[in-house]
């Protein structure tokens, strides 16, 4: 057993000198000193800090409840109040005055949505083998798709968008009730989500600020409510998650990735944490293939020897 930690040791990165709490990886196993275990918080102690904060919190929503403030309750002449629109009428009120100005707004949000989707295309044709951010796509405009066909918001009051002279590629200017959720908001968070998750962390911030952009822009000629850039995010990041356990189908199951590029599907959502222990069903995603391969043949070797003793007692 000694000898088999000492070749799988070597297998490993000599600048990787320690691993869960400490332990020298580069020590052989009976010279590795034991990792002393933490101590819990006092029970006592935790139950103080569970009422306090029950407490606390119980505190806060009786507050919330009572205390109405009747001005921010809108009445039956206002359909809805946006106070980020608002808080730009100023803006709104100057792009409608100046069009070309804001058809120009507009052809450079949509330049940078055409470059980020080309961009991606390539990527993922070149480099991003998984299936995970396809299956999101069809997750998260499937589910819009449906809703947009089931309820209807009318034209927002300081609506500019339109036809701005030039064409897109991936931007519609074609009058459509596209309003909940966001696709320009969710498509670039998709986009930041999957580079983090590749460790293109540039191009997940290119992504991101090209997001920011969008927003900024479609609030400001009133193409979205603030809720539907919200929702937008949050629809897309657990369609995300999802993806990564339905990709596994098609990554593993019809493709067979893992025989061949095991390391190609980088999982994002579902992965082995280095805090709380090597005890998971993922723990190999941590090992190099060089390791994983003498594992696997200590443990072949391993299970013919129990079966010729078992053999032999017999």
């Amino acid at each position: 057993m000694i000898y088999c930690n000492n070749i799988i040791m070597s297998q490993r990165d000599p600048s990787q000198k320690h691993g869960v709490g400490g332990a020298d990886l580069r020590a052989p196993l009976n010279q590795q000193q034991p990792i002393a275990p933490e101590e819990e918080y006092p029970l006592k102690n935790q139950l103080w800090l569970r009422g306090i904060f029950a407490a606390l919190f119980l505190a806060a929503l009786v507050s919330t409840m009572f205390n109405v403030n009747r001005e921010e309750i809108i009445t039956q002449d206002e359909c809805l109040r946006d106070y980020t629109f608002v808080w730009t009428s100023g803006v709104n009120d100057y792009l409608a005055q100046n069009r070309d100005l804001t058809d120009r707004y507009i052809i450079f949000c949509s330049a940078l949505m055409d470059f980020m989707l080309l961009n991606f295309f390539f990527m993922w044709l070149n480099y991003w083998k998984s299936f995970r951010v396809i299956i999101c796509y069809l997750l998260f405009f499937g589910c819009r798709a449906m809703l947009q066909n089931l309820f209807f918001i009318t034209r927002l009051d300081g609506f500019l968008f339109r036809y701005p002279g030039f064409p897109s590629l991936c931007v519609p200017y074609h009058d459509s009730n596209d309003f909940y959720y966001s696709g320009h908001v969710g498509t670039c968070f998709v986009l930041v989500l999957e580079a983090r998750a590749k460790k293109w962390y540039k191009l997940s911030w290119m992504c991101f600020f090209i997001m920011c952009n969008q927003w900024v822009m479609m609030m400001f000629i009133r193409t979205h409510y603030v809720i539907d850039m919200v929702t937008g995010i949050i629809v897309a990041h657990y369609f995300h998650i999802l993806s990564e356990k339905i990709s596994f189908f098609v990554d593993v199951s019809l493709l067979r990735q893992h025989l061949t590029k095991p390391d190609k599907r980088e999982k994002w959502h579902f992965k082995p944490c280095d805090v709380c222990g090597w005890s998971n069903k993922r723990a190999t995603n941590y090992l190099p293939a060089e390791e994983r391969e003498i594992l696997q043949r200590i443990y072949s070797e391993q299970k013919v020897h129990n079966e010729e003793v078992k053999g032999n007692q017999f």
